[in-house]
């Protein structure tokens, strides 16, 4: 019996090590590919803002100098009062050559502030916009990153294209090595074939297939754009791009509370935005839980010395594969973020020996935000009531910087300590 447990569980890490090695490669075959890439479909690039979060002047230059032939700049905020305006309008002056503008969504009420300002950037697109692309205002792109997440909606049978997020860090954080080693196991599960979700900071669509599909419409109510989209191109059996171009460096601002925070949200829209994923995730990651600690037991305290035996080789095993994923995120980091991976050693080391308890913090933070009603975001906390509804039940001012990590007290506010 624990023969058979033991091979199933090294069955599944397997399949999880090629994943991440073909990840990687197809990542790397991509990004040769960046001087070819080419897209004249003229775009709108939609940016929603809220609050003087870090770098954010340094982010949002950024979308101006974009080498996309045509394209033009949509900036969407809550109010005037709202501080990123300043830096707004400061760019916007600073680049009178491109087409630039700021609107005001106003407060939301039911759904999610993000959200709310994306539908109110959708209402009225411009004539002669063939492609919307979308990004957080705290993602900073390379210069080809429009063009190459626009191209790829040229190819047949593709209905958006999505990046994602690689983070980043300088220095030797319990905050950074977790949020490193967390997104980046599940960044590298998507590819060229597989059943990938949209991130909001980093991804495109036709705007046929968004007029089509009535996503706009979709949108009203919830609390997550991108998983949204996500569902409903799924459901719709349209396939979602994933450009490894397009991956965008990201650094975490925040202390441990605020990284914990952070972390748990995620699972939490994805628990209540497309439960599946979310089951199928948890469903996965109990099995590999329980049998590496299980094992691991068994190996010190099992019945007999066969079992011993069996069990330490299986749960040795286990580990060695949890650290060749650890390799491989570092070769990612090397292939997405170059001019970071020399500053990220000592990370890299600590991900790959301890990466089996970086896991077990995972696995706890995808239990922990499944279970939550409440999620603080950028500010504001939000509540899931009876019917699926959501509920603003705190709100603090835009003015102030932010984190996406959210503050103390937002975290409190949502049940974090």
């Amino acid at each position: 019996m624990v023969g058979l447990w033991a091979a199933a569980a090294l069955w599944q890490a397997a399949l999880l090590l090629i994943q991440a090695y073909e990840h990687r490669r197809f990542a790397a075959s991509r990004l040769r590919n960046i001087p070819r890439l080419a897209s004249r479909r003229p775009a709108l690039l939609i940016v929603p803002c809220r609050g003087a979060e870090p770098d954010l002047a340094e982010n949002l230059g950024r979308f101006f100098r974009q080498d996309h032939p045509d394209y033009r700049l949509r900036f969407v905020v809550e109010g005037p009062d709202d501080p990123a305006c300043d830096v707004i309008h400061g760019l916007i002056a600073a680049h009178p050559e491109r087409d630039a503008e700021v609107l005001f969504a106003g407060e939301a009420a039911g759904e999610a502030q993000k959200v709310h300002n994306l539908r109110r950037a959708t209402a009225d697109i411009p004539r002669g916009v063939e492609v919307l692309a979308f990004a957080d205002s705290d993602a900073a792109p390379p210069d080809h990153w429009l063009r190459a997440l626009t191209s790829r909606l040229e190819e047949r049978g593709t209905a958006a294209v999505t990046g994602y997020r690689w983070f980043t860090a300088q220095g030797v954080r319990l905050a950074d090595l977790a949020v490193y080693s967390i997104n980046a196991g599940y960044a590298m599960l998507l590819g060229r074939s597989a059943p990938n979700l949209v991130w909001g900071g980093s991804w495109a669509i036709t705007r046929r297939t968004f007029q089509r599909l009535n996503i706009r419409d979709a949108w009203a109510g919830t609390i997550c754009d991108d998983l949204k989209v996500a569902d409903v191109l799924q459901k719709a059996g349209l396939h979602i791009e994933f450009e490894p171009a397009c991956m965008i460096p990201v650094r975490n601002h925040g202390n441990w509370p605020q990284t914990l925070a952070f972390i748990e949200r995620q699972f939490s829209l994805a628990r209540h935005v497309v439960f599946r994923w979310w089951l199928a995730a948890v469903l996965l990651q109990s099995f590999a839980q329980v049998s590496f600690w299980g094992l691991a037991v068994c190996a010190w305290a099992g019945p007999s010395p066969s079992v011993r035996v069996v069990s330490a080789t299986a749960a040795g095993l286990l580990y060695a594969i949890h650290a060749l994923r650890g390799v491989c995120r570092a070769w990612a980091t090397r292939t997405y973020c170059p001019t970071a991976f020399p500053k990220m050693v000592a990370i890299f080391a600590l991900d790959i020996l301890s990466a089996p308890c970086l896991a077990l913090i995972g696995w706890a933070a995808l239990i922990r935000g499944g279970l939550r009603r409440d999620i603080a975001w950028r500010g504001i906390v939000y509540r899931r009531e009876r019917g699926g509804k959501w509920r603003i039940v705190a709100r603090r001012p835009s003015r102030g910087p932010t984190v996406d990590g959210e503050p103390r007290l937002q975290a409190r506010a949502a049940g974090v300590s």
